[in-house]
């Protein structure tokens, strides 16, 4: 989409319906053919950068995968088991590329009316049964429940090295809390403790590093990860 001066118009989200074709996986390559599925949303992501001149948070609008059949909609199905487990990657799938993604919605609460040709894409049945996408569903990171973090900016290697870096980190929910630091796909360091709702908990990061810039990642239960840059002096 272009102005009539040839640039791009104003986008605050770049909308897309990225339904499944296999199982959920950013390792996987992109689809021939420029079609673009779940799996594909870091590589749909920098297409929407290079075009627009900038980093444009997708909105994808609507995930699902039939269970037990296909439909007049979709030919694509799978168990009811294996559709919890495409609803749990494609929300880790999400969560996992942060700020690219504004948000990922799930096509539908309900199975439609029980018919020859209907579509089984609820976390319930016609019927109001639940299936197991409903549980992953409850279990998805959410944005709602993201725990406050608090660390800082800088820290020396030597501190680093003797003390450790502290992360406070206050859940929304009760479970595990875990962090890790990390660069260019690697973890140098990890930690864990158990968290209750809205108390704080310090976790302690310790590795010996190089000067330069490094990420850390904290996820608390039911909570979308919070990522922060960290720079080692």
């Amino acid at each position: 989409m272009r102005l009539l001066g040839g640039r791009p118009p104003r986008l605050d989200w770049f909308g897309h319906n990225p339904f499944p074709y296999r199982t959920p996986r950013l390792a996987e390559g992109p689809l021939p053919g420029g079609f673009r599925d779940i799996s594909d949303m870091d590589t749909l992501s920098e297409e929407v950068r290079r075009v627009y001149g900038r980093r444009v948070p997708l909105w994808l609008s609507e995930y699902t995968i039939q269970s037990d059949r296909g439909s007049a909609v979709f030919a694509t199905f799978v168990s009811r088991d294996q559709q919890a487990k495409y609803l749990t990657a494609g929300y880790g799938i999400g969560d996992a590329l942060g700020p690219r993604v504004a948000g990922l919605g799930w096509l539908a609460l309900l199975d439609e009316p029980p018919a020859i040709d209907s579509a089984n894409w609820g976390l319930l049945t016609h019927g109001l049964q639940r299936k197991p996408a409903f549980g992953a569903m409850a279990r998805a990171p959410s944005e709602r429940l993201r725990p406050t973090v608090r660390v800082a900016n800088t820290v020396s290697r030597v501190t680093l090295r003797r003390r450790g870096l502290a992360l406070r980190v206050t859940p929304r929910a009760a479970g595990h809390v875990t962090a890790k630091l990390q660069a260019r796909g690697r973890v140098h360091a990890r930690g864990r403790v158990t968290g209750s709702a809205g108390r704080r908990r310090t976790l302690w990061l310790r590795a010996s590093l190089r000067p330069g810039r490094y990420t850390v990642d904290v996820r608390a239960a039911r909570g979308a990860t919070v990522r922060r840059s960290l720079r080692v002096r």
